[in-house]
């Protein structure tokens, strides 16, 4: 592997990611991929590997502590648990934010902060 983390590989449950971890490696180094991938049950970590660059123009490797920047990323996550709380009958779209947040009645009817 050329650069960034090592992959971990676990043979206590006869998994071998070996070929996951070859083609981030290939895909990284064709200028297609860059990221990290984990796998674990419960806390025990099968499979950590990372490949490409997080700087692509400084070539600075991804590695374990590499943050990414998301930027709207998180919306989609919201927007998919929002639904399946809609799902599950649990919310609805036009629940006032007072039925969920009621210590902040006073405020959306415009009286003291």
């Amino acid at each position: 592997m050329p650069r960034g983390i090592e992959p971990a590989f676990m043979s206590d449950f006869g998994l071998d990611f070996r070929p996951v971890a070859d083609l981030m490696q290939v895909e990284a180094l064709a200028g297609r991929f860059a990221g990290v991938a984990l796998v674990a049950r419960g806390d025990q970590v099968l499979f950590e590997h990372a490949a490409g660059d997080a700087l692509r123009w400084a070539k600075l490797p991804i590695l374990r502590n590499t943050r990414f920047q998301l930027a709207s990323t998180g919306k989609l996550f919201t927007v998919v648990a929002i639904g399946q709380l809609i799902e599950q009958g649990r919310v609805a779209l036009d629940d006032a934010l007072t039925h969920w947040l009621p210590e902040h009645t006073a405020r959306a009817l415009g009286g003291p902060r």
